[in-house]
């Protein structure tokens, strides 16, 4: 049996791949795996009330505040010392096989990566949106289908205002695209699981 490590943005379910979290979480406790997680700590009132042991918050994400809240959620998705050092210390403790990744933007920077890395975690990153090579993860924009970042560049992003009709927010989207890539995160994951086989040929 293998020890896992999973990790979301939240412990809160907002949506599919929240739930999936949780559920999956479950099955594998179920199947006689050691699960536990590593999410970030929340001010909203619709977090459960009973967190299953081996469960580890880091930096608590406020959603609402004022310009140094902003500029401090910004910072955080490119870096964040307090969220590697408590990952450190987390992977320190439990000695993981292997991690599960599911939806951390705009919460956790990815650079985690390296972390589990350091401590010889293999990496598995469920694909629950197209995150990796679309700057508002959803090939989705301006009432149809889009493939613009793909076929060209991620700059589309921000003439088009992709994230939510925002040219700032377009403008920050595409600068963490452009910096996942910079940085060659990907080469860290062990493993992408696609949950169809459009996603899996797209992400290629």
């Amino acid at each position: 049996m293998a020890k896992f490590i999973s990790i979301n943005a939240s412990y809160e379910i907002k949506g599919g791949a929240d739930r999936f979290f949780t559920v999956l979480n479950l099955l594998l406790r179920q199947n006689g795996h050691q699960v536990i997680t590593f999410t970030t700590a929340s001010d909203s009132k619709n977090s459960p009330d009973f967190y299953p042991p081996g469960t580890y918050f880091t930096k608590e994400y406020r959603e609402n505040g004022g310009l140094k809240q902003k500029i401090g959620n910004l910072l955080r998705i490119y870096h964040s010392g307090s969220i590697t050092s408590d990952l450190d210390k987390v992977l320190e403790k439990e000695k993981p096989d292997i991690a599960l990744i599911h939806n951390i933007y705009h919460r956790m920077p990815y650079n985690i990566v390296k972390i589990l890395k350091k401590h010889r975690v293999k990496i598995l990153w469920w694909l629950h949106d197209y995150k990796w090579i679309c700057p508002n993860h959803q090939l989705f924009t301006q009432g149809s289908v889009c493939r613009r970042c793909l076929d060209s560049s991620a700059l589309n992003a921000v003439f088009f205002r992709c994230q939510k009709g925002s040219f700032l927010d377009s403008i920050i989207v595409t600068l963490l695209n452009y910096y996942i890539s910079i940085n060659k995160y990907k080469r860290y994951v062990d493993c992408f699981i696609a949950p169809s086989r459009f996603s899996a040929e797209i992400h290629a």
